[in-house]
């Protein structure tokens, strides 16, 4: 799982935004106090709230704790972009692509976006919502499990925030390099209704970060990018805490919208 936005100035004046790993109550439930003090004392003023079923996450109980957590944010000056999660990982094998996991509304997404919306109305530094992994449930990307994601279906969700928040709001796909370039690439088919992305970075510790980021702004150079590092496991890559204060300052140099620090330790 990955994804993000920002609204500080920190070195190279771009934004930086913590992504998940929120630190929680005994009963559970998300600290908000302690989560968003710990994103501030690191640099951020933008929290990437995750909902998602798995891997120590309560879907439905985070979502109910949403609420307080913008208002939380907002006293502390703080911008909340929610992040939700496609069917190919919120599903059981019993109900393949159904986001049965993805609870309180499963993969009905344009309820998501709808109630979203009205949050956001209420809650002004709601900023953005992003979509992990978009192209794994791509219908323009081969072989994939849950193709339910067609063109024209960022633009639909971006006008349903839109009218409920009744105020301009959008959807950050999460895509990856093979997302963005190369044979398997489905970028392409949303460019028009995506001018903003988040792209993690997952060659950790081997120095490739800043000419991964030449390419896409080569093939993009309109596209808004967030840069995201990883401070946790991804595949068999288990970053030091030096090599991911390493690649936060790298990603910071290129000048990208924002840097997205994806599950650094906030106790």
């Amino acid at each position: 799982c990955t994804t993000a936005r920002a609204a500080v100035t920190v070195p190279g004046a771009t934004m930086q935004t913590h992504y998940a790993a929120p630190l929680r109550s005994a009963d559970g439930t998300v600290d908000a106090a302690r989560t968003l003090d710990a994103i501030r004392a690191r640099g951020s003023r933008t929290y990437s709230y995750l909902i998602y079923p798995k891997a120590g996450y309560h879907a439905e109980r985070d979502w109910a704790t949403l609420p307080a957590f913008l208002v939380a944010a907002r006293a502390r000056g703080i911008k909340v972009t929610v992040t939700l999660t496609p069917p190919a990982t919120t599903s059981t094998l019993l109900q393949p692509c159904s986001s049965n996991l993805l609870k309180p509304f499963g993969g009905r997404y344009d309820t998501w976006m709808l109630e979203l919306g009205r949050l956001a109305r209420r809650h002004p530094n709601l900023a953005a919502v992003a979509m992990d992994d978009y192209a794994y449930s791509s219908t323009k990307r081969a072989s994939t499990p849950c193709p339910v994601f067609a063109p024209g279906t960022i633009t639909r969700w971006n006008g349903i925030l839109t009218r409920f928040a009744g105020r301009p709001l959008r959807v950050i796909p999460v895509m990856y390099l093979r997302d963005i370039l190369g044979g398997r690439a489905t970028y392409w088919s949303i460019q028009h209704e995506a001018p903003e992305i988040i792209w993690p970075y997952t060659e950790s510790g081997e120095g490739l970060m800043t000419e991964q980021y030449a390419k896409i702004k080569k093939y993009a150079p309109k596209t808004r990018v967030h840069v995201m590092v990883y401070a946790t496991k991804f595949r068999n890559t288990v970053p030091t805490p030096a090599a991911v204060r390493q690649e936060i300052a790298t990603a910071h140099r290129l000048r990208p919208a924002s840097v997205v620090i994806y599950q650094q330790r906030l106790d």
